[in-house]
């Protein structure tokens, strides 16, 4: 983090279509808004000086001259996840850790496979973490994706195949219903 900032709190706000960032420190409040299209993601932005202090930026949304260029991405903005999910052991969605995911995204009618459809967003990278504790029987954790998924395992318009199971080495991997968290972009 730059010198300075680290008094700095920040809180994006996003409605219809503008982006407010209300930036507080000890010593005062900036402001500044971005308006955007429905169809761009929000980025608010604002001008820093060299010791770190904030300003608003001139009207036409350049910053006076000896001022660099600030931007915070809102949720949804560019480089961000556009959706991720948890899924516990035993193949059960959990909503609290889940974003533009839903349970009827999942179908999981093998064990092991995660069948995801439906989503509202078109997933170009998936990353999986195991949610996994601990060795079976000297079993090792396994995951795999497949971008877009074959129709062998998956029913016709998946968007994306995850499945999990453990490794037992020169034996045939089972699909076990193991827990993950996947993110999207």
């Amino acid at each position: 983090m730059a010198r300075g900032f680290t008094n700095v709190r920040m809180k994006i706000l996003a409605a219809a279509g503008a982006a407010v960032v209300v930036l507080g420190g000890a010593s005062g409040v900036a402001m500044a808004t971005v308006m955007t299209s429905a169809a761009t993601h929000t980025t608010a932005k604002a001008c820093v000086a060299s010791n770190g202090a904030l300003r608003l930026t001139k009207s036409n949304g350049k910053c006076p001259v000896g001022l660099k260029p600030f931007s915070a991405l809102a949720k949804g903005g560019p480089g961000t996840a556009l959706g991720y999910v948890h899924v516990k052991a035993g193949g059960f969605f959990d909503a609290a850790r889940s974003y533009n995911v839903k349970a009827s995204n999942i179908n999981s009618s093998v064990a092991g496979f995660y069948c995801i459809k439906g989503l509202p967003f078109t997933p170009h990278s998936v990353q999986v973490t195991m949610d996994y504790n601990g060795l079976f029987n000297g079993q090792l954790p396994a995951w795999e994706v497949q971008l877009p998924p074959d129709h062998v395992t998956c029913p016709s318009g998946a968007q994306v195949m995850i499945f999990t199971g453990l490794i037992n080495p020169t034996v045939f991997t089972n699909g076990k219903k193991l827990g993950f968290f996947a993110v999207f972009y």
